[in-house]
């Protein structure tokens, strides 16, 4: 008998995103309820108006999306080489009517080396600043040795992605062992507001018995934000968020607050933590998501509704949504909206998203058809979706 490592997830009830390919459903459709009884398991199907479209193929791994000054929409991704691989680079592409279109993805940085998980943000004057890191140990015949890299790399566009410059790169790290990732945060003063995981204990915040790094290609992260007062030139005056966690997604609140959805790095699911100072002290992260369940992404809407929208890698796989009606207190678990569930492999998710003009979500995601023939096989899509109103 084989075991399924990935089974359907027992969800009391789940609201589909209208948007399936097959069906290329683009307006509201009456309401339909599909119950599948058995195991103690019902799923609730309902649509909702949505519109699915093709942002980058053969490609398109780790999205994350900024609005420009200009109102146009960027989002860098990595193109050139699979999830892992030394032919990686960083692309950016555009769209200008609200993420319906989008063009084709134009290089940022392609050494010879792995160019990869990228975070960015738009500084005050308008500069798109991206920060990345390269993996350099590979073998002859083509994997990972080690994941080792030389610090944070920084680049900058005065001229909306046409033209880049490098800036210093962030050498903080004595272990070799770090990451940015996600939107950058924009705050008071032209400060400009980064997360990134290291191996390297700051702070001295290391559970007992755990060391900040481990042997092998395993290691324990902790979880910061770094901060620049030059558009994304330099960075420092770093703070903690919490020990054991990895990809941290940032939103500023409405009501001053900064809320961090935050990756556990053992058991891969969603936490949630509060900084009420500008990010430098946070509340004890507190789990809302269930394991393979990341990363994710934080959007607040004009109703003070706020969502995580996370990766799912249980099956269905995709992209999921989840909301909260008290400013992230408490979040609806047993009533999850599924804006991706077709990815036949974990190999997906990464969603991020934003408000567009028309009130509609804006959320971009990857995921890889066939992992035997990858990055041909890759793709990032967007999907344009109503929140309901009762949800």
């Amino acid at each position: 008998m084989t075991r399924d490592l990935y089974p359907l997830r027992r969800v009391p009830a789940v609201l589909l995103v209208a948007a399936l390919a097959a069906l290329a459903l683009d307006a509201a459709s009456p309401q339909q309820s599909i119950d599948l009884s058995g195991d103690q398991q019902v799923l609730a199907f309902r649509s909702a108006p949505a519109r699915r479209v093709d942002v980058v193929r053969g490609g398109g791994y780790f999205p994350v999306i900024a609005r420009l000054r200009d109102g146009s929409i960027a989002a860098i991704v990595r193109g050139g080489g699979a999830h892992v691989g030394v032919a990686g680079r960083l692309d950016l592409v555009l769209s200008r009517d609200d993420g319906e279109t989008w063009s084709r993805p134009a290089t940022v940085v392609d050494s010879p080396w792995d160019d990869r998980n990228p975070a960015f943000g738009v500084a005050d004057d308008g500069s798109l600043v991206v920060a990345y890191v390269v993996f350099r140990d590979y073998r002859p015949n083509g994997t990972l040795a080690s994941k080792r890299r030389d610090g944070i790399h920084v680049v900058r566009s005065r001229d909306s992605g046409r033209t880049w410059e490098e800036g210093p790169r962030v050498d903080l790290f004595p272990s070799g062992l770090v990451s940015p990732f996600g939107k950058m945060l924009n705050l008071d003063g032209g400060v400009l507001m980064m997360t990134f995981y290291a191996g390297d204990d700051f702070f001295h915040a290391s559970p007992s018995g755990r060391p900040g790094v481990e042997r092998g290609m395993s290691w324990y992260p902790f979880a910061y934000v770094i901060r620049s007062r030059d558009g994304g030139r330099t960075w420092g005056d770093m703070s903690l968020i919490a020990p054991g966690f990895d990809e941290v997604a940032l939103l500023r609140m409405r009501d001053g607050r900064i809320a961090a959805a935050l990756r556990s790095h053992d058991r891969g699911d969603t936490s949630i933590s509060f900084s009420g100072d500008q990010g430098r002290t946070w509340s004890r992260p507190k789990r809302v998501a269930s394991d393979r369940e990341h990363p994710a992404d934080l959007v607040e809407l004009a109703d003070g509704r706020l969502l995580v929208i996370h990766g799912e890698r249980n099956r269905p796989m995709g992209v999921q949504a989840m909301v909260s009606h008290d400013g992230g207190a408490t979040w609806d678990d047993k009533s999850k909206l599924m804006l991706s569930w077709l990815a036949p492999n974990i190999d997906c998710g990464y969603p991020s998203s934003l408000v567009r003009r028309d009130a509609r979500i804006l959320t971009i995601y990857y995921q890889v058809d066939d992992s035997a023939k990858t990055p041909e096989s890759a793709s990032c899509k967007a999907v344009i979706w109503d929140v309901p109103k009762q949800w």
